[in-house]
């Protein structure tokens, strides 16, 4: 999801394996024919108009399809065709310009990348249809990131710009409602983050807790997402010691 929010002058950048796909549903009651979302499909439809998304809201979803293809990649605009999810910061920026970038509320949630990590593997694997062992999940991304199965394993350039923060909160996937309700107080938001659907939910296992991970994995994880620690002061140690 990427939320662009006139009506209450907010974006909402959609990172991974963080609830984003609940959040966009119960952020859709508070939209407006005017703001700009790329969702995921299950959450259709979308209380917004023609041109303020890139999801085929119409009828006739192949002629939609085709002329918001031609406005995003010929004509460049309008915006509501050009968003997508999980976009980074800096794409988000240029496409909504300086002066609603810097007078916008951002916001985006994160969580540890032990539990993140975890969660990830388990929901590639489904979405992929393949088996794959952890420590082999692990060896993949250091061997080859770019690869479909674990493209987009750290959520670091959807809230950075050249290496510092570009989002002014970040909400704690641990303390999400609390977070949330913080979020609709500063937005003035009409909404109760006790009706938080639960979307795409229930790929895990009981097993899949960080806390049984190896010391190697531990370390694994680290260093693949060493940036996003530093930036947040995560220790692993505190987390689940």
């Amino acid at each position: 999801m990427t939320i662009i929010s006139n009506t209450h002058r907010y974006i909402f950048l959609k990172t991974r394996k963080t609830a984003g796909t609940s959040i966009e549903k119960w952020l859709c009651g508070a939209l407006q024919e005017g703001d700009k979302i790329a969702t995921a499909p299950e959450n259709l439809p979308l209380p917004v108009g023609f041109w303020d998304t890139s999801n085929e809201v119409s009828h006739f979803k192949v002629g939609e399809r085709i002329v918001k293809q031609f406005c995003c990649h010929v004509l460049g605009r309008p915006i509501g065709t050009m968003l997508r999810e999980h976009m980074r910061a800096a794409a988000v920026k240029d496409l909504v310009g300086e002066e609603a970038w810097g007078t916008y509320r951002k916001y985006c949630v994160e969580r540890d990348p032990w539990d993140r990590m975890l969660s990830f593997w388990r929901w590639r694997q489904v979405r992929e249809k393949v088996e794959l062992e952890f420590d082999a999940f692990l060896d993949m991304i250091e061997q080859s990131p770019n690869s479909s199965l674990v493209r987009g394993y750290s959520n670091y350039l959807m809230y950075t710009i050249d290496g510092k923060l570009a989002v002014d909160r970040v909400l704690s996937f641990r303390d999400l409602h609390q977070d949330l309700q913080k979020m609709c107080d500063e937005l003035g938001l009409p909404l109760s983050p006790e009706t938080l659907p639960f979307q795409k939910a229930g790929h895990r296992t009981r097993e899949d807790s960080a806390a049984g991970l190896t010391a190697a994995q531990v370390e694994r994880i680290s260093c693949l997402c060493q940036a996003e620690i530093d930036l947040f002061g995560w220790d692993f140690g505190k987390e689940y010691g």
